[in-house]
């Protein structure tokens, strides 16, 4: 069997360490950063983690960190739960190089590669309420944590109660976009819209919207995109909503996009009453959300010299509407 010599990495001059630790890969990095208090101090003073796009996923029972580099050593992910912890390098397929630790303290740990990585923001932070039960230790060694960390988007994914969701955005205020998706999606009572039109009237850039609300509760947002997916969208609510729109009561809306499971969107209807004007067909324009190459629209006029275009999909319950000279739509 063949003698493995040892090589006193710790023992080389800090630059030729640097050097070392930044041709290691990237689990291989996170590893290093766990073997003692010196190594977990270098990972951190080499700023070895850069260019991160920092994603965090928050369950019932469990905290996943997803950590994904923009560098050619890869992305790992950090899985917290219960009495265990793993590190595991991610790939296009399903994770399959994964290192096991048994730890009693889920909150030492995601410290310590909050600190080793040392983020200046979370780009997306989810939530899921995947059990009945709330474990509220857990969820405030998350709020204990994260808290000096600017947190841009915000996904809460909930089972139809709305009990939680004000707690958690009071707890996780993201800066730019608030998603909200229920499954299952049951009709809210009076207390529960009242709650969310709460919700809908706070500062967001972006609201993704996936429950089951009327259109007219839109007229609470105050931002500047909107996305809603919902049953009980009717071509007369967007129509009375348009209207609302045209009389100057949403002024900072620039993007509207409306998904239902029904059937596809009646332009007679969701028209009635607005003028507006039939673009050709040969017209090209992009919009923001997938940046495909749309043609034709409706152009309706908003007032104050501001226009928008209605793109109806033929094909799918899905209606765009995009305010022009915004980042949302592009003519070609």
């Amino acid at each position: 069997m063949a003698v493995v010599s040892s090589f006193p990495l710790l023992r080389l001059p800090l630059q030729n360490l640097k050097d070392v630790l930044l041709n290691m890969g990237i689990m291989e990095q996170a590893l290093f950063s766990v073997l003692s208090v010196r190594t977990k101090k270098f990972v951190r003073q080499f700023s070895v983690f850069k260019n991160i796009r920092m994603h965090i996923r928050l369950f019932s029972g469990s905290v996943k960190v997803e950590i994904t580099c923009n560098q050619v050593n890869g992305s790992i992910s950090c899985l917290f739960e219960d009495e265990h912890m793993s590190v595991g390098r991610v790939y296009i397929l399903p994770v399959h190089a994964r290192i096991y630790f048994t730890t009693p303290d889920v909150r030492s740990w995601l410290n310590h590669f909050l600190y080793i990585i040392n983020p200046s923001k979370i780009d997306v932070l989810e939530y899921f309420e995947n059990s009945a039960e709330f474990h509220e230790q857990r969820f405030q060694i998350s709020v204990d944590c994260l808290k000096d960390l600017n947190i841009l988007k915000l996904h809460i994914n909930f089972n139809g109660q709305l009990e939680l969701v004000p707690k958690l955005i009071g707890a996780f205020q993201p800066q730019n976009l608030l998603s909200l998706r229920s499954y299952p999606r049951p009709p809210f009572d009076s207390s529960q819209k009242s709650e969310l039109r709460q919700i809908l009237s706070q500062q967001f850039q972006t609201f993704i919207l996936e429950v089951d609300i009327p259109l007219k509760e839109l007229l609470h947002t105050n931002c500047s995109y909107v996305y809603l997916s919902s049953s009980l969208l009717t071509d007369k609510d967007i129509n009375v909503f348009l209207k609302h729109w045209l009389a100057g009561l949403k002024p900072k809306l620039e993007f509207l996009w409306l998904v239902r499971s029904a059937q596809v969107f009646n332009p007679t209807t969701i028209l009635e009453g607005i003028p507006h004007e039939v673009a050709p067909n040969d017209r090209e324009l992009k919009l923001h959300y997938n940046m495909l190459t749309k043609v034709g629209g409706v152009d309706i006029d908003l007032g104050g010299g501001i226009k928008a275009t209605m793109i109806f999909d033929v094909n799918f319950p899905k209606l765009y509407i995009a305010v022009h000279n915004t980042e949302y739509i592009s003519f070609k």
